[in-house]
């Protein structure tokens, strides 16, 4: 273990930053000056690709950005993928290479080289965690992408990270957690709104969307969990048919009700990922298959037509609306009816349907039943299927929320949903009455009012019908609509019957096309930061980090409460203080160890370096991993600060001056006020010469001071950590 003499500590501590205050410098690479990157859609994502005008580096730095800006109030993403810039840059490189070979014959597709954020649901066989929100399952190791994944990795999409949620669905227990909070990222804002609602459990893949934190991004629903964050957050959710896109590997809740879709801030976005990720899947085989009937040829994006709506019988059910706000919503509403008729559409009124009273009632109408069984057994199979887990049944579960309640914050919200849950031996009887009971009320209420009525499908305000649709594995859309009078967004959800998402896009995309209600969220203007400096701020690149730690907020979390648990006269001086290392000292951990060169992405170490370890255990948070000259310049004449997998580093105070290296990285950051602390190293000239070029604090130990275990070595003999 280190040990510390805490009087003499801050001689001890390490490149420390002499003028904190100095920075005012705007490095801006060249390219995406003529871009808009707020509100940007895909279209036009592509169309800047195409003419050279944007980079997917670019676009990715700016979501990073804005993550970075945001979501310390906002709490809508739990991690940013470490790989997120390397996948950029092969997207950029293959947009090259096809320019290049075929002269542009062939398309990349919509999605190649843009940012989707998936739910933290959906699993991710990369450095990722998959945890529902939950501390539970952190750590845990799935055995593939999620097949949805498989489809935008192989699409060239880039996987930016993963989006916080209502932990586990708020089926740990519900009508406690409140909508949008779980223990991994706290409690989610709505970004128009800080007081309203942003509902869940798709919460922070609406938010992140409505704050231009990414592109788009995959929720998932069972009852609700896509249409009502995306209207409470006025973007486009699309619920599709059960079944139309696979599950396998997501989280389940129940899988007879269990859906992935998009969320987007336009329809057309929407209908592109959904083109991407539907069809069979023999991983899920039983739900695809069926559903695979309802793709229809061509895909879904031909339905994107302004002239949609003419023709269309849209019913509205009164006996659905509650009386959220109705002073305001209600009137929008039935102006937006005027708009529907003129653009083409008969709006046929004044519907009802029957037994909605238990049709709207969880407790009653079979879900909740179905829902208390279907989940143990599946999340059960879902959690055997993990390569390793901290976690392997409900019940382990259970047992760990009780022995981390602080964590998990048992008192306030328990889990008794999950105990409930639990009790249940399976899917007998009961459950399949229940399932019958929901068949027969969809039966006998939405699928004879449509057919009855010839509709195309059903128009409502809010999210009045997300019942209505969710005990059917009904699909849904739900378009911005407008702002009550505190400005909470709503928005216009058309509901139809089994794979009638060709009418369902025709109508939403019409509808929007014809209003363009949605504003972005005035959350930029109440923290002073603007798309301008926001841009400055995307473009500018030091590139002094090669990878930010996805953990590191956590292990912020886990010292803070150290800290208050413990004396502080019990704790070392470097306990809660961020330190970035060098990029060819070992973590075992979820970032790569590389020298800076792309031969070892994705390479495991054993077990953490000596130095790491000390580190760790002097309750120090690992940032995350510096950049260097590749291979610590032994690879040949690069420049100093260079290296494959960041590019060039570069010197804060002169940008076209020497960062020095090979510990430029480590410098750069120290004094660009990028973290505290850091550790470099050295075998001529490493730490000293970097150090001087960057103006801050640089000590080479005496070689053998510090261990050299877990290092990527030059010469043993030389080679020392400082």
């Amino acid at each position: 273990m280190m040990m510390i003499n805490r009087q003499t500590c801050g001689v001890v501590i390490i490149a420390i930053a002499i003028a904190a205050a100095f920075l005012s410098f705007n490095p801006v690479i060249k390219g995406g000056e003529d871009f808009t990157f707020v509100e940007a859609t895909i279209d036009e994502i592509q169309a800047a690709f195409a003419e050279n005008k944007l980079t997917s580096r670019q676009l990715v730095e700016f979501y990073i950005t804005q993550i970075e800006k945001l979501n310390p109030r906002l709490k809508s993403v739990l991690e940013v993928n470490p790989d997120a810039r390397n996948q950029a840059d092969e997207a950029d490189l293959a947009r090259k290479r096809r320019s290049r070979d075929d002269q542009g014959r062939r398309s990349l597709g919509k999605l190649h080289g843009v940012p989707v954020l998936l739910k933290d649901t959906i699993a991710t066989k990369d450095k990722l965690n998959t945890t529902a929100g939950s501390y539970a399952l952190l750590g845990s190791v799935v055995g593939r992408d999620a097949t949805v994944v498989e489809r935008l990795r192989d699409a060239g999409a880039v996987i930016l990270g993963k989006a916080s949620l209502t932990e586990w669905y708020s089926f740990r227990s519900l009508g406690k957690i409140p909508n949008g909070w779980c223990a991994r990222g706290g409690q989610a804002q709505n970004p128009y709104l800080p007081s309203g609602d942003p509902c869940g459990s798709s919460s922070g893949s609406s938010i992140s969307v409505a704050a231009n934190m990414v592109a788009v991004s995959l929720g998932s629903e069972t009852h609700g969990s896509i249409l009502c964050p995306a209207d409470h957050n006025s973007v486009v959710g699309f619920k599709p048919t059960v079944g139309l896109t696979s599950r396998a590997g997501v989280i389940p809740v129940l899988p007879i009700h269990d859906t992935i879709g998009p969320i987007s801030r336009t329809v057309s976005d929407a209908v592109y990922l959904l083109d991407l990720i539907v069809g069979f899947d023999p991983r899920d085989y039983e739900a695809t298959s069926e559903a695979a009937k309802f793709i229809p040829v061509g895909g879904y994006k031909q339905f994107l037509n302004r002239d949609g709506l003419k023709g269309k019988r849209l019913g509205v059910v009164r006996n659905l609306f509650n009386s959220r706000n109705v002073s305001t919503i209600i009137p929008a509403f039935e102006h937006h009816l005027n708009t529907l008729r003129k653009s083409g559409a008969t709006i046929v009124d004044n519907l009802e349907i029957s037994n909605v009273g238990v049709i709207s009632n969880p407790s009653k109408n079979g879900e909740l039943t179905a829902m208390l069984a279907g989940f143990k057994t599946s999340v059960n199979d879902y959690l055997k299927d993990l390569v390793s887990s901290p976690v392997r049944s409900l019940a382990d579960i259970i047992a760990f929320n009780q022995k981390n309640s602080v964590l998990e914050n048992i008192k306030e919200y328990g889990q008794d949903t999950f105990i409930t849950s639990e009790k249940t031996s399976g899917f007998g009887e009961k459950e399949r009455k229940a399932v019958e009971l929901m068949e027969k009320l969809s039966r006998d209420g939405i699928e004879k009012l449509m057919t009855k009525n010839k509709l195309d499908a059903t128009v409502t305000p809010g999210t009045h019908i997300i019942s209505v649709l969710a005990i059917g594995g009904y699909p849904g859309i739900t378009v911005p609509a407008g702002y009550d009078s505190n400005g909470m967004p709503f928005g216009l959800c058309f509901g139809g019957l089994k794979g009638t998402e060709p009418k369902l896009i025709e109508v939403a995309y019409t509808f929007e096309q014809a209003t363009l209600v949605r504003k972005q969220p005035p959350l930029s203007k109440s923290i002073g930061f603007t798309e301008e400096n926001l841009f400055q701020k995307s473009t500018q690149s030091l590139r002094g980090v090669i990878e930010v730690n996805p953990y590191a907020l956590h292990l912020a979390d886990k010292v803070d409460r150290e800290r208050k648990a413990k004396a502080p006269s019990s704790l070392l001086c470097l306990h809660g203080i961020p330190i970035l290392v060098k990029d060819n000292i070992a973590t075992k951990d979820k970032m790569n160890r590389t020298a800076g060169s792309f031969a070892l992405l994705g390479s495991t170490v054993p077990r953490n370096a000596f130095v790491v370890t000390n580190l760790i255990e002097a309750g120090a948070i690992i940032l995350g991993k510096a950049s260097l000259s590749e291979w610590a310049h032994f690879r040949g004449a690069a420049p100093s600060g260079w290296c494959a997998r960041s590019g060039q580093g570069k010197n804060p105070y002169v940008l076209s001056a020497d960062p020095c290296g090979s510990s430029s990285g480590s410098t750069i950051s120290v004094a660009a006020n990028m973290a505290a602390v850091t550790l470099g190293t050295e075998t001529d000239g490493s730490i000293l010469c970097p150090s001087s070029y960057n103006s801050i604090v640089g000590i080479k130990p005496t070689v053998g001071l510090t261990s050299q275990d877990g290092v990527i070595p030059i010469s043993p003999k030389q080679d020392t950590v400082g």
